[in-house]
């Protein structure tokens, strides 16, 4: 079923008439490619080898986030359509998205972060993490890329395709039916927020799992 096909079914109608969660695609594109870098590592010279398994190892720590927020997903008892891991490309833009959440009042997009270290979001939108010591003592601060700004652009990819795609779709509502939200899937991170402005402080969540 082509993704726009989705998005046509979510807005006129109870998608398959449905009664529970469920996933129209559950892969995870990222084990196929830790997979391939096993293979990979196993006749790689040993510098090399080395850089490979840490690579696995960002990999698989992305994979455990999604997978939480899969299994809540799951247990949500919602009557919606999921897609995880979405690749989409539209004249010419192009987005990978975490998860796609589909029912007949929004369309969810879902940014998964799972990382070490504590995350502080300024007046100014900017992340910084943050890496403490045993005692903690905060020993580094580094910027990340925002994934409210991320999402934003995923946003307007799939508005774009709504926009095109379907009859009556206007930019109203667009903004109506689309909904975004970033989630920290470590329970062990701490994201302050003390100084975000309040629009920030509705698109994140922490996993609690």
């Amino acid at each position: 079923m082509a993704f726009s096909d989705v998005l046509k079914q979510s807005i006129t109608g109870r998608p398959i008439n449905l009664t529970e969660p469920t996933f129209i695609r559950d892969e995870c594109d990222a084990q196929v490619q830790i997979e391939k870098m096993e293979e990979l590592k196993k006749i790689a010279p040993p510098e090399i080898a080395k850089q490979i398994e840490q690579d696995i190892k960002m990999l698989s720590y992305g994979i455990s986030g999604e997978n939480m927020v899969a299994y809540e997903l799951k247990h949500s008892y919602m009557p919606i359509l999921i897609l995880r891991d979405l690749y989409l490309e539209y004249k010419g833009l192009t987005a990978q998205i975490d998860y796609v959440v589909i029912d007949t009042k929004f369309i969810l997009i879902i940014e998964c972060k799972k990382m070490t270290g504590d995350i502080q979001v300024n007046n100014n939108g900017d992340f910084i993490r943050l890496f403490k010591n045993a005692a903690g003592k905060v020993y580094k601060k580094e910027g990340i890329y925002s994934p409210i700004v991320q999402n934003e652009r995923h946003l307007e990819l799939i508005k774009r395709i709504l926009i095109d795609e379907m009859k009556n779709i206007t930019e109203k509502k667009c903004k109506d039916f689309l909904r975004s939200i970033i989630v920290f899937a470590n329970p062990k991170t701490i994201v302050n927020m003390k100084y975000a402005k309040a629009d920030t402080k509705k698109s994140i969540i922490r996993s609690t799992n």
